[in-house]
Formats: structure tokens, sequence, C-alpha cells
């Protein structure tokens, strides 16, 4: 069940000696739903307070996390399922459309969506306009380290379960927590609540 407000989130339990460790967002995103694991970097671990790795045998708290289901269709028709945990992004930071799917609310340390959570079974999309300038850009980037770079005429930020897109360009690139998808043309993404247990 996702988190509701005014509700302790987690419960506390023994950490496993069947625990794993994953690396960065990427590695947390390929272990399946099934999997208990703990975070020691990326933009997950940032969001959760960066917490240290629990002691086998302790006690700790057991978080569900929700999970971005990419359905990624190739030029030729053939469709594949991806996984993302923390960030989806479409395009570039510095020229033209840039959209991020974000389910920690964090990109790259920026905090780009102040009010998302990991177990709210929503993303928060950030898009902002092929036609804001550069200068702009940077201050964006600026901003955002602090959560401030929105309100702005030209960055919009909303919250959905679906998404979907049509590459816009032959160059266009696709993100999935830090790592490249090659051979697409259409992205569709949806929330799945309560897919992963991260242990805190």
């Amino acid at each position: 069940m996702t988190i509701r407000k005014g509700e302790e989130w987690g419960v506390r339990v023994m950490c496993p000696e069947e625990r794993e460790i994953a690396e960065d967002d990427f590695d947390a995103s390929r272990h399946d739903s099934s999997s208990v694991f703990s975070v020691i970097r990326g933009d997950l671990h940032l969001s959760l307070g960066s917490p240290k790795v629990p002691i086998i045998g302790h006690e700790c708290t057991a978080v569900p996390i929700d999970a971005l289901r990419c359905t990624v269709t190739a030029p030729s028709g053939e469709q594949r399922d991806l996984f993302a945990i923390s960030s989806i992004t479409l395009g570039s930071w510095w020229r033209g459309s840039f959209v991020v799917l974000s389910n920690s609310g964090f990109y790259n340390g920026l905090n780009i969506a102040p009010r998302s959570h990991p177990n709210d079974g929503e993303c928060d999309v950030m898009v902002m306009e092929r036609n804001l300038p550069f200068r702009q850009r940077v201050l964006a980037r600026q901003k955002a380290k602090t959560g401030t770079h929105v309100p702005h005429p030209l960055i919009s930020l909303r919250r959905s379960t679906e998404f979907s897109h049509s590459k816009q360009s032959p160059r266009e690139r696709l993100v999935l927590d830090g790592r490249a998808v090659d051979n697409w043309v259409q992205l569709d993404v949806s929330v799945l609540p309560d897919y992963w247990t991260v242990l805190l």
C-alpha cells in the first residue's frame, strides 16, 4: 500500500542474511519484485536520506518503493519492458525539449520535484520547453539544487500514473536511471506501486 499522509512509512524488521546491496539506481532497478536490498548511492539513496547499510541481524526499516515500468518500442515494432527506480529522461537539459520522469524527486543530485515521494503511487513529470534560452537553463540547473527552479513559465511540473512519448528526432536520448536506451521510437510508462522492498 502506498504511503498516506500522516501515516508511518515502512515496517521495522530484522535485517536478513539474504539481503542484497545495490550500487546505484540502475543496479537497484535490475532487481525483481521479490528482492530485498539496500542502496548505497544514487538519487533514490539521496531521497531516502542517504542511509547507511543496515547490519545483518540488527533491526532496520523495510520500505516499499514504486517502480516505473517502461514499455520501449523499437522501429521494428518489437517491444521490451524495462524498469526504472528513480528517473527517466528524454532529450537534453541544455538544448531542445527536456523531460524528466522522477520517482525519487531527484535527478543527478538535483531536487527537481521537491514534493515527490518514491512510494506515493505517482511519478513527477518535469518538462522544460524547447524555447527556454540557454542562460535560463544554466540558472534553472543552479536553482534545481534547492528545488527552486519552479514555478517558471517555460518549466512545468505535474504528477501522473502514466506517460507516453514518441521519439521526436533521431538524436533524442532516452535514459533510464543513468543508462541510455538504444533503438527506440516509442516510450510508454506506468507506475507500479509497492514493487520493490528497500532496507534502511
